[in-house]
Parts: C-alpha cells; sequence; structure tokens
C-alpha cells in the first residue's frame, strides 16, 4: 500500500490504489514515512494481506493524515490537545458504551479508603502473618507514607520494594503511592544481574526490603520492613490526602526481556478505576469475595488481583511464600476458601479436578488457553474468563467470558 503526501495540508491528496511493495520484512505491518527529494512525504505500508485487508490499511491511513493536518494547522499545538483517534471513531466507541462511563480516575490508596469509608470493619488483607481491615489498612498505609516521604519518597520518584509475596508488600507499595512515588517491585529470587538492572534503570530514591535484606549489594539507601509492618518511630502519619493527576506514575514494571534488554514501563494511575470496575463487573465481585495473590509483585497480574479485591470491597488473599501448582495450589483454594483468582494456564492446568465449591470465578492470561482446560474448569455455573493485555494498557486490554 503505498502513499505521497504534499507538506502542504491543501496539496495532501488521497491515495487510491494499492501498490505492490515490498521492504524485505517479515513482519505483519511496516510503516516507513520519509522525506522525498522533491520536499514531498512519501510513505508506504507493507502488510500481510492474510491479516490485513485494504479497507483497514486506509482506514489507519485517513487516521495520520488527519493527524497531520491538525499539526500543520498549528504546529505550536500541544501533543495532549491532539487527539489520536479521529472523532468519527470517537462517536462510534461513545455509542459502544452508552450508559456506561468511565469510572472517575483514582489511586490504589484511594481506591482502599473509598472502601474503608464504606465498610471499615470489613476484612481487607489476609495473611498469614497480618490480617487487616479496610480500616486498619488505611492507617497503617498512612503510617507507613510518612516514613517513606521522610526517606525521599514523593512526586517524581520511585520507590523499590524488594519484599516478594509477603503480607508486608500491599501496604507498602499502597503507602508508596499514598507519599506520591511510583513504587518498582523487585522479586527477590530473580537473578542478581535483573535486580541490578532494574534498580539502575528505574533509580530508586529508596529500597526497601524484607527479612531476607536485599537482593543485591547497591548504593540506594535501603529500609527494612518486617511481615508485622513494624517500624522504629513510625508515629507520624500522613493524614492529608496529597492531591494527584490521573497521569502521574503509579508503578515500573520490567518487561521479561524475552526480546532483548528489559524495559521499565512506567504505567500512570489514569487506567487503574478503569480496570478495577471491568474485572469486578465482569467476574461478578463483591463484599465477601476473597482474591488470591498468586501473582509475583514484579508480574503486573498481581495489580489486577489488588484492583479485583479493593475494587469489591472484597479480601486479597495472600498465601504463604513459595511456588503454587498442583495440589499445593489445589490446598490453597480450598483451605483459604478462595473464591476468584488469576492464573496462567500452564498452572490452572496442573490443578487436580475436584470439588472447589467457593471458588465461583477463574481468569487466565499470559498465555495461550487451551479450549480443554475451559472445558474442564468452567463447569457448575463457575464463570471462566480470558484477559489479555500487555503493561502497557495497564494489565488488561481484553477480557473474553464465559
Amino acid at each position: 500500500m503505498h502513499l505521497t503526501q504534499q507538506r502542504s495540508v491543501a496539496a495532501l491528496r488521497e491515495f487510491s490504489e494499492p501498490e505492490r511493495i515490498h521492504t524485505g520484512g517479515e513482519h505483519d505491518l511496516v510503516g516507513i514515512v520519509r522525506d522525498a527529494d522533491d520536499g514531498a512525504m512519501d510513505g508506504s505500508f507493507e502488510i500481510r494481506t492474510a491479516l490485513f485487508g485494504a479497507d483497514t490499511v486506509r482506514h489507519w491511513t485517513d487516521a495520520y493524515l488527519e493527524l497531520l493536518r491538525r499539526f500543520t494547522a498549528d504546529p505550536e499545538v500541544p501533543l495532549a490537545e491532539v487527539g489520536l483517534v479521529p472523532e468519527a471513531d470517537r462517536r462510534r466507541l461513545a455509542d459502544l458504551v452508552s450508559g456506561a462511563p468511565a469510572p472517575e480516575p483514582l489511586a490504589l490508596p484511594d481506591l482502599v479508603a473509598r472502601q474503608a469509608a464504606r465498610t471499615p470493619d470489613a476484612p481487607a488483607l489476609d495473611a498469614a502473618s497480618l490480617t487487616l481491615t479496610y480500616a486498619e489498612l488505611v492507617d497503617h498505609v498512612d503510617r507507613l507514607a510518612a516514613v517513606f516521604a521522610e526517606r525521599g519518597a514523593g512526586p517524581g520518584e520511585v520507590v523499590a520494594l524488594a519484599l516478594g509475596r509477603t503480607s508486608a508488600m500491599v501496604p507498602a507499595l499502597l503507602a508508596v503511592q499514598r507519599a506520591g512515588a511510583a513504587y518498582l517491585p523487585i522479586d527477590p529470587d530473580y537473578p542478581a544481574e535483573r535486580v541490578s538492572l532494574a534498580l539502575a534503570d528505574a533509580g530508586p530514591v529508596l529500597l526497601v526490603v524484607g527479612e531476607r535484606g536485599a537482593p543485591v549489594d547497591t548504593d540506594v539507601p535501603t529500609l527494612a520492613l518486617s511481615e508485622s509492618l513494624e517500624l522504629p518511630g513510625r508515629r507520624k502519619s500522613m493524614t492529608a490526602p496529597r492531591p494527584w493527576g490521573a497521569f502521574e506514575p503509579a508503578y515500573v514494571i520490567h518487561t521479561s526481556g524475552s526480546t532483548g534488554r528489559p524495559k521499565g514501563v512506567l504505567v500512570p494511575h489514569t487506567g487503574l478505576a478503569a480496570l478495577a470496575q471491568g474485572l469486578v463487573d465482569s467476574m461478578a465481585l463483591g463484599p465477601g469475595s476473597r482474591v488470591l495473590q498468586l501473582g509475583s509483585p514484579a508480574f503486573d497480574i498481581s495489580v489486577a488481583e489488588m484492583c479485583m479485591a479493593f475494587g469489591s470491597g472484597g479480601t486479597l488473599v495472600v498465601p504463604p511464600e513459595g511456588p503454587l501448582a498442583g495440589q499445593g495450589l489445589a490446598d490453597v483454594l480450598t483451605g483459604l476458601q478462595i473464591s476468584a483468582a488469576m492464573l496462567p494456564p500452564s498452572v490452572l492446568a496442573t490443578v487436580p479436578t475436584g470439588e472447589y465449591p467457593q471458588l465461583r470465578s477463574l481468569a487466565v492470561g499470559a498465555e495461550a488457553c487451551p479450549p480443554e482446560l475451559v472445558a474442564r474448569w468452567a463447569v457448575g455455573g463457575r464463570r471462566f474468563h480470558n484477559a489479555y493485555g500487555p503493561t502497557e494498557f495497564t494489565v488488561a486490554a481484553t477480557v473474553a467470558s464465559r
């Protein structure tokens, strides 16, 4: 698909017929825009026709040309004021979600505080060494936030948390955000090289560690936090909420590095309330729901688990540290009365078939889900969901349910 456009808006010409080109690549879609010798902009798309049709590429081209028109009409226009979605598409999307306005953006600590105002005595966190109501969780978060703020946590800063999947992790990450900073989850079991890379990449002002200590030697100031959240001199409390912007960073998640060097993705607060509402609605969660916190905090499924629990007024259940699969995971599901969980399909496949009367909603993601796994677990009125989304999309972009 080939197009040529003049720099002047008045001279922009609609492209008409497809033209065969070949860049020599093996990708599904390649887009190239370059300066031509005559002062024109010359562009081309190479597409895999089994995936994309000419009409689709024309639509993309129209959207790109509209973007160029906006910029050339007013070169000084701020990027934030230029919509990337064409107006016709905006109207179509608005029609699709009419009657379901997007929720007001909320940071995770605000999501917890909102539930605490509604049901202060309801259980919010259930872990082996710590159980907190919503009111108690808010109190711990405020006190920890004051300590972190004294150590440099604040707007524009990052605090690394090398606590693993422990009872201290959730209050700590909420406290980092309460202080205005973004949290960087560090899995203490990751290779030292990866941990060092993440610390160097994010440049945290503070590294919070558990009873195992720092996972690597580092110059980053370190603070030890026990699973009981005991800290010397933590009498202060951040009682006044700090105003925050929806597009301020909430957390940093590093990609797997499967295609090269892991990169840190800085995710803003703006999508968290919508994620919580979408998951709560699709998985039919509510007060009394017990959501398993299975994922490593360094994997953004942990964010979805918190949104599910705190967005519904339910309880986030943190099992003992260590790998969970097979019969061990089955014992956790039954023994801790888990009603909702998110699992990779390969992990769910190891869990023996049996009676799980409390487990009313399951979600899988991160991997392809075999149909036979759906047939095995989507039984007895249990909801089954297949979720997908890159880290950049705030955990989940699509959810298919059965």
